[in-house]
């Protein structure tokens, strides 16, 4: 097996790729040292020691005496270190998804891939995109200027031209450069398109302020987290601002957003909430009625949400009036229609936000 000239020594990943691959090396050596002398092996991670850390355990069988369940479990360790290994050595990523697809009958299911990815990620103390295993990204973003200088040569611009990027991996750029005053941050890829859609009315309304809107679709994925906590180191005092349900798991998005991977690297410590809200929630009369599932996700984060979290006045409120929102229905309920309707709330609540920071 050769080195890893390939990888960039330049990459910022670099000592942690470097790392994963001696370590896969060297155990993809001793599993195929026990196949030839009649054994299995499998390496597991046991509760954390009094220091915190996770103690690696190391299981060897004999073949002949080797349960099918333990031999799967085997097989599966060994061919998902020996295709990240192939990743690493060729400087190549692979999707999770595509991991999965490449032995469908040893995984059976992609939990089980995407569980032995995160066994190795744990196993080495890296994070998975060391091991240039990937997640297929969900972010989207619109407006700008942004222009998104990549590692390997390319440039892509972010511009209010009628194209939406998709974002790219936060590994893949080397620096980000634009003129945008803030960011928003959009639950449902629905909302979004009505924003692009009333893109020009909403920069006339704001003061022709440059801003760029991004959806995750739903839960933030690691890809988004970075791009946005990148953004936010390399432009120090930019606003955030966040526009999902309200409902428990709208709140919930936002919390996701806010202390994102717990790192500095992903975070979003000042992030805002431009709405749903409950001032928006008061007078409209098709509110429903909060579910048993959305009362448990309530208390749950309640539980881990400090008096002070503006979050928790909004989950407070939503407990005391035992009923939700989604902007979905704020929207079908307007008589101004669906574009302008989204048009208008968003150019009253950034144009307030902006004349009354926190």
């Amino acid at each position: 097996m050769t080195g890893i000239s390939c990888i960039d020594d330049n990459d910022p990943h670099f000592d942690q790729q470097r790392n994963a691959h001696s370590c896969l090396k060297e155990i993809l050596e001793r599993l195929d040292q026990d196949l030839l002398s009649g054994q299995a092996t499998f390496y597991s991670l046991t509760r954390k020691d009094s220091k915190n850390q996770s103690m690696v355990h190391k299981t060897t069988r004999p073949l002949r005496s080797c349960s099918t369940r333990f031999l799967q479990k085997c097989a599966i360790f060994y061919r998902t270190c020996l295709t990240v290994f192939r990743a690493l050595e060729e400087n190549k990523r692979i999707q999770k998804r595509d991991l999965f697809y490449r032995d469908i009958r040893l995984y059976q299911s992609q939990t089980r891939s995407n569980a032995c990815v995160m066994r190795l990620s744990k196993l080495f103390n890296v994070p998975r995109e060391a091991l240039n295993v990937v997640a297929a990204v969900k972010g989207i973003c619109y407006g700008g200027w942004v222009r998104v200088y990549l590692r390997q040569g390319g440039i892509i611009d972010i511009l209010a031209n009628g194209t939406r990027h998709a974002l790219p991996h936060a590994q893949d750029i080397a620096y980000l450069d634009g003129n945008i005053e803030f960011v928003v941050i959009v639950e449902k890829e629905a909302v979004f398109g009505m924003i692009v859609d009333g893109w020009t009315k909403i920069y006339e309304g704001v003061g022709r302020r440059p801003f760029i809107v991004v959806t995750a679709k739903g839960y933030p994925d690691r890809a988004t987290l970075l791009f946005l906590g990148l953004l936010r180191m390399q432009r120090p005092g930019m606003r955030f601002f966040a526009l999902v349900d309200w409902d428990p798991f709208g709140m919930d998005i936002f919390m996701k957003f806010r202390f994102g991977l717990r790192d500095v690297y992903s975070e979003i410590p000042d992030l805002e909430l431009l709405g749903v809200k409950s001032s928006d929630v008061l007078d409209c009369p098709n509110k429903v009625k909060l579910s048993d599932r959305d009362h448990a996700r309530l208390y749950g984060i309640l539980k881990t949400t400090s008096s002070d979290n503006p979050i928790r006045r909004e989950l407070v409120a939503m407990h005391d009036m035992d009923c939700k929102m989604e902007i979905d229905v704020l929207v079908e309920k307007s008589p101004a229609g669906v574009t302008q309707f989204t048009t208008e709330y968003l150019i009253h609540a950034l144009t307030f936000a902006i004349h009354n920071p926190r």
